[in-house]
């Protein structure tokens, strides 16, 4: 006795669908049965050609329009600059390489910075002899500018100077000799002291130097023995560079 298969306990297939070709032309050189089986012929899609579609799709005007739309935004973004600002270059104090000189490379900070004048040899006698260093930063509160202090390179040869370097330079100080100047960019003392403040320094027991008057510059008298004057001394020099460089701007607020 023969089995009857129950089909209704089998899980539905999905079949094929069949989209109709559409009438094919008839092909020179082809007989009638060929082309009737081409007419006979049915394309089979899937649920997947069809999402796909039976011809592919061109997305060029969607990349252009996208193009268009960020080159439109990026036009009107403003455009940012990394050039970081400019440092302001601290402002040169020269002192004189004589050997004569009451303030050098050993004492000046001392002087500059604390108001306290240490006699030359000692001081440099303190710091192992030799020159004392090529280069020094001095600090000052400046009164002009409520307290905030500013930096000063302080140097006492001329050797390395970059050209740039001069414009920087705000005080020169001299012992009154000419050959000082020889390798400056201004090396007459007249025209000099036209461009930087002039500071003459001497104790209070040298007789006058003719100098003090003809060159234009401040004359800084430092008491040999009484060192309870030093703080006044050093408050003058300041005042007096200070009101020279607002003068002629170079004090930067």
């Amino acid at each position: 006795m023969g089995v009857v298969e129950d089909k209704s306990a089998l899980p539905a297939v999905e079949e094929p669908t069949a989209i109709p070709t559409r009438a094919q032309a008839p092909v020179k050189g082809r007989s009638a049965a060929v082309i009737r089986i081409h007419s006979k012929e049915r394309t089979i899609t899937s649920r997947l050609t069809i999402l796909r579609g039976t011809k592919p799709t061109d997305f060029s005007s969607v990349s252009l329009a996208a193009k268009s739309y960020f080159f439109s935004r990026l036009r009107n973004t403003p455009t940012v600059t990394n050039t970081a600002p400019t440092k302001h270059k601290d402002p040169i104090i020269l002192l004189s390489p004589s050997a004569s000189s009451l303030i050098t490379m050993h004492n000046v900070k001392a002087f500059l910075e604390e108001g306290r004048f240490v006699e030359p040899s000692i001081a440099a006698k303190e710091a192992g002899g030799g020159r004392g260093p090529e280069l020094l930063h001095i600090s000052h509160k400046s009164n002009r500018l409520g307290g905030r202090p500013v930096r000063y390179v302080v140097v006492e040869d001329t050797a390395k100077f970059k050209p740039d370097y001069w414009e920087r330079v705000v005080c020169v100080f001299t012992t009154g000799q000419v050959w000082q100047f020889r390798e400056y960019l201004y090396s007459q003392p007249r025209t000099l002291f036209q461009h930087v403040y002039g500071v003459f320094v001497a104790y209070t027991s040298d007789p006058f130097n003719p100098v003090q008057k003809e060159w234009n510059v401040t004359t800084v008298k430092i008491d040999p023995h009484k060192r309870h004057t030093d703080r006044e001394v050093v408050r003058g020099f300041w005042d007096g560079l200070e009101k020279w460089m607002e003068a002629r701007g170079k004090l930067k607020r």
